[in-house]
């Protein structure tokens, strides 16, 4: 048997109904006198659309004699919700940013999930400035109802990968104990360490208004209060992130709040060197780089947009710029275009996702050595028989213990810059960088010799297989 749904008429006399005053058994009461607005309804329409309805109207006190709903809202938040009830519409071109959020809290409180949903997508859509220079507010009303799921992962976000933007909207002293458990907990958490300590620390005397904000005047007592406070939170500090300034000017005045043999192993690894005392146990593993990369860290990437940057200007490596890899201001912004442990290791793959892809930047991590090699090429990936022709391109290694052993080599074939083989991955000169075989991991097939380039970047010859690679296209030199 076999059945057609045809839903025009039915969405058009659903349409009429809702002006039709016929039937109507329930009444709206919109705002106050004398702004006061009446919507007559009909409850069955009500009490199947919108589960608010339903469970008023099936309250055993609910009056039958006059059905009467009473809403203190805006007539121009209500009324809308009203008719999309009846007709599945919700028009929001002639509605702002803030409209839209006072439509969205209330179409939660008549529970009209499909409609939740919708409207948070649309602000995520149309209106993220707004809910930047609102974030406060999103925040707090995001986390307060588990039906804008949309709302708290992008507060998430927010917080995560631009902090100072979030935590200049919000008083962190009032943010929830779970939410800022699940910030800590992130290895993608970007906020430098210190400030982590110094806004964990204010969290806990906002939980103690008794508290001087003078450590100077803290009583053992309330060195016990502050840590019962801050039990949650302690654990999660990745100190070992700090500098050693950092931490004897900011941790070391609050030493009491930790337990001791974890403040012991600390003050030993800040003291000694790393190779006579190994970092302990109780110490958290490093929190993940803010670039989207699994090899590359933000000082990697602050050094490679110094080349990148030297490349595309022609000016050679001086060591005033050398050095200021360090400020993460330098970096360049990196779109992920390929991960061999997300996307596969095969040269087709590499092409479909890459060809025609102009500025990358490619990075192989060198399986058993652990090596990390890479290259800039400034112009388009093809599939072809041959070679690309570039002037500033380059290829380099990055040193994994101390990044002032990278190593970057120009080219100087300019002709025969980039290899263009449809059965190679991502290659640079004759043989600079080759990376061969259907599966760079299984098949021990790729190499580099020192051709078209100025130096050679390895340390070991012979061939290699790759552990991970990845490919990135640079969006801002």
């Amino acid at each position: 048997m076999s059945s057609k749904k045809l839903f025009h008429q039915l969405s058009y006399d659903l349409t009429k109904l809702y002006s039709d005053l016929n039937f109507c058994d329930v009444t709206v009461e919109i705002g106050k006198s004398p702004n006061l607005k009446i919507i007559k309804a009909h409850s069955a329409i009500l009490y199947y659309r919108s589960p608010y309805f339903r469970r008023e109207l099936s309250k055993p006190d609910f009056n039958n004699m006059h059905k009467k709903f009473k809403f203190n809202i805006a007539v121009e938040i209500i009324e809308p919700l009203i008719k999309y009830i009846y007709d599945g519409t919700i028009l929001l071109d002639n509605k702002n940013a803030s409209e839209i959020f006072h439509l969205l809290s209330a179409a939660e409180k008549l529970c009209l999930r499909e409609l939740v949903s919708y409207l948070q997508q649309h602000l995520l859509d149309h209106h993220t400035e707004w809910l930047k220079r609102h974030f406060k507010s999103v925040r707090r009303a995001s986390f307060r109802n588990d039906a804008f799921q949309d709302l708290q992962r992008y507060c998430t976000d927010m917080m995560l990968n631009n902090p100072d933007i979030a935590f200049r909207a919000i008083d962190f002293r009032k943010i929830t104990e779970q939410a800022l458990v699940s910030l800590l907990e992130r290895n993608d958490f970007r906020m430098e360490e210190v400030q982590i300590w110094e806004n964990v620390i204010d969290w806990g005397i906002a939980q103690n208004p008794a508290l001087s904000s003078d450590p100077s005047n803290w009583s053992a007592e309330n060195y016990n209060e502050l840590r019962s406070s801050l039990q949650r939170f302690l654990p999660l500090i990745r100190f070992q992130e700090m500098t050693c300034q950092q931490f004897f000017e900011k941790v070391q005045p609050l030493s009491k709040l930790l337990d001791p043999k974890v403040y012991e192993d600390l003050e030993k690894y800040f003291t000694l060197s790393t190779e006579d005392m190994p970092v302990s146990p109780l110490i958290l593993s490093t929190r993940r780089s803010s670039i989207n990369s699994l090899i590359l860290t933000d000082k990697h990437v602050a050094l490679i947009s110094i080349w990148i940057r030297q490349s595309e200007s022609n000016l050679s490596t001086s060591p005033a710029a050398s050095k200021s890899h360090e400020n993460s201001e330098n970096r360049c912004e990196l779109k992920l275009l390929l991960r061999g442990t997300r996307d596969g290791f095969s040269p087709s793959v590499f092409h479909q996702l890459c060809d025609s892809a102009a500025h990358t930047i490619v990075v192989f991590k060198v399986k058993d050595t652990g090596e990390l090699l890479g290259g800039y090429n400034p112009i388009k990936w093809k599939s072809a028989r041959g070679w690309g022709q570039a002037s500033n391109s380059f290829i380099f290694s990055l040193g994994d213990d101390n990044i002032k052993n990278s190593i970057i080599s120009r080219v100087k074939r300019k002709n025969m810059a980039l290899n263009y083989e449809y059965s190679l991955g991502p290659s640079f000169g004759n043989d600079d960088i080759t990376i061969n075989g259907q599966d760079f991991r299984e098949e021990t097939k790729c190499y580099s010799e020192n051709h078209c380039y100025e130096r050679p970047i390895r340390k070991h010859s012979g061939y290699f297989s790759l552990e991970e690679y990845e490919v990135f296209q640079v969006n801002k030199i």
